[in-house]
């Protein structure tokens, strides 16, 4: 009884579960965006993001502020590819605390890391821990 509609549903979206896989695709197939590693610290007067972007160049990144939000895009040309193939676009979106002095964020770019400073509007970085209430 393999002819049943159960049995046919469950053929088509086999590939929907399927390890490495989703909605029939790989992930590593086509442009998928991929998150690039981060590593984040703070000093007494900024936090530092350091993303790692190797395989692009200064004038492939582009780093955007809106108000609540810092967004760092990376992406190679149309047939970009490097010693293990195609380069995928990076992409990581990070929220901004309201302390945050936004005109005086500085990127540099070296050694395929890119490192943001996000100074503090009070001039130093807050270590207290915020309360949360359970309900």
């Amino acid at each position: 009884m393999r002819n049943s509609i159960f049995h046919r549903i469950g053929d088509h979206y086999t590939s929907l579960v399927e390890p490495g896989r989703f909605m029939g695709r790989s992930a590593l197939e086509d442009r998928w965006l991929v998150p690039p590693e981060v590593k984040v610290s703070e000093n007494k007067s900024y936090y530092c993001i350091e993303v790692s972007l190797p395989g692009f160049s200064k004038e492939e990144i582009d780093v955007s502020v809106t108000d609540d939000s810092l967004t760092v895009f990376a992406e190679k040309g149309e047939n970009a590819n490097d010693r293990r193939g195609k380069i995928t676009p990076r992409k990581k979106i990070f929220r901004l605390d309201s302390d945050i002095n936004q005109k005086k964020i500085t990127v540099e770019y070296e050694n395929a890391i890119l490192y943001i400073k996000l100074p503090s509007k009070k001039g130093a970085v807050s270590n207290k821990a915020k309360i949360i209430n359970i309900s």
